[in-house]
């Protein structure tokens, strides 16, 4: 897959090219152990429902805790849903390479 970037920098336009899945896979990997390790003492790192879940599952959370972080947790995803939609519509920042569309990208 290719994906293309536009910023407001000197680089307009960079493409990066992506040989295979599994350097995607690797990338969003090692991005969330990172933010996990940092955010592991706030949080506890529940960033994904199924996590809070198996925690209340085996008793290591109650379950007004566990609809806690699911509330927060859905409210952080339509905020950067809305944060890149911001972004989309004043100038393009979020594209996709020449030859993909929406449902290969």
């Amino acid at each position: 897959a290719v994906v293309s970037t536009q910023s407001t920098g000197t680089k307009v336009g960079t493409t990066y090219t992506m040989n295979n899945n599994l350097e995607a896979a690797l990338g969003f990997g090692a991005a969330l152990a990172a933010t996990i390790h940092i955010f592991s003492d706030i949080s506890g790192s529940h960033f994904n429902p199924a996590v809070s879940l198996a925690m209340f599952v085996v008793q290591r959370i109650s379950l007004i805790r566990m609809l806690v972080y699911w509330i927060m947790q859905i409210l952080g995803t339509v905020l950067a849903v809305a944060i890149l939609d911001a972004l989309d519509r004043k100038g393009g920042y979020v594209t996709l390479a020449d030859g993909l569309d929406q449902g290969v990208g």
